[in-house]
């Protein structure tokens, strides 16, 4: 037998199935983010390694280190500003991937707003979950 179920139910079911996928898609973007980052980090390091065990060289051998890593450092350069730019382009994503999922959630009413008119005080509320459990009196 079929079980009944309020349609304004399955309107939140729906609802909150459409939250969780928007909250996976910010995760996989984070981490798509986090994989980005540590790859331009990973390429700078190179560099400066490079860099300082070439500064450590004699001068005569350091020329011909030297010659090598500026015909290569315009190639590193590319790739640190095409990871720069990846960084920038998922920061971007991933704060409108934030704003849709705070988009779901209640706001708190402006500062200087009457909360009569919102059906809630945050104040009333903050209190009320500071108090002893078994008290629910508002200050």
């Amino acid at each position: 037998m079929k079980r009944f179920v309020w349609r304004l139910q399955r309107v939140l079911d729906i609802k909150t199935k459409e939250e969780h996928i928007v909250k996976a898609q910010l995760v996989k973007l984070t981490e798509k983010l986090i994989g980005v980052r540590s790859e331009l980090l990973v390429q700078k390091g190179i560099l400066n390694n490079l860099i300082s065990d070439i500064s450590e060289e004699s001068p005569k051998a350091r020329l011909g280190k030297q010659e090598l890593f500026l015909k290569c450092s315009k190639t590193n350069s590319e790739i640190i500003k095409k990871l720069t730019e990846k960084v920038n382009e998922l920061v971007l994503a991933q704060k409108i991937k934030n704003a849709e999922v705070v988009k779901g959630k209640p706001e708190l009413p402006p500062a200087g707003t009457s909360s009569r008119h919102s059906g809630w005080s945050r104040n009333s509320t903050i209190a009320s979950v500071t108090l002893n459990a078994g008290d629910t009196r508002h200050p």
